[in-house]
């Protein structure tokens, strides 16, 4: 079977410490990726993501000051849910993209 896109969607906040937007999961044999990147403070500040309350896994870190997050989710809720991003510093400028 190939892989095909199903759907992607975006959020941002500035400053803040979470943020949260609405992704729709359709279809079946999903994998939910969501990319993070992260401006404003030195160190490692997402503290989580989560997709319909599920904790998503970490599957990469890199960069220093702008950091960038690769989060992951193996067959996640179909239907619309909320993507929430959680940082341990709120003078934090987030942005998120989600696919599935």
């Amino acid at each position: 079977m190939p892989i095909t896109f199903d759907a992607v969607a975006l959020g941002s906040v500035l400053p803040g410490n979470s943020i949260t937007f609405s992704h729709t999961c359709t279809g079946a044999n999903l994998l939910l990726a969501v990319g993070v990147t992260v401006n404003g403070t030195v160190g490692d500040v997402i503290s989580g993501i989560t997709y319909a309350g599920s904790a998503m896994t970490r599957a990469a870190t890199s960069g220093s000051v702008a950091r960038t997050y690769l989060y992951y989710l193996i067959a996640p809720t179909a239907g619309a849910n909320n993507v929430v991003v959680s940082a341990s510093v709120a003078d934090t400028y987030i942005r998120a993209v989600s696919a599935s």
